[in-house]
């Protein structure tokens, strides 16, 4: 939808989430919303729409990014890819 590959400078980079991360909070990133914030535009959860990002509670609290889809979020969990009502978002971000 951007035509941008924001992961391009990452690739191959690291194996693990822990090892992403230490890269990213090399570069100033200290959580997931922060990175997003570099990309996109913050809006109120509800008011995004198809394709925009939203920032839900994850499994064990850990913050987890998803895509919005009318009344829905799509988000990755533990056993596959999940849906939330958008009303659960914390963040929004437009695409």
């Amino acid at each position: 939808m951007t035509d941008v590959d924001l992961a391009s400078g990452y690739v191959g980079q690291y194996r693990s989430i822990s090892e992403g991360m230490a890269i990213l909070r090399a570069e100033g990133v200290r959580d997931l919303a922060s990175l997003v914030l570099r990309h996109f535009e913050e809006i109120p959860p509800l008011k995004a729409g198809a394709g925009d990002l939203a920032l839900v509670v994850g499994a064990g609290g850990a913050d987890a990014l998803g895509v919005v889809q009318g009344p829905s979020i799509f988000v990755l969990q533990s056993h596959g890819l999940g849906r939330v009502s958008l009303e659960e978002g914390m963040r929004g971000f437009r695409v």
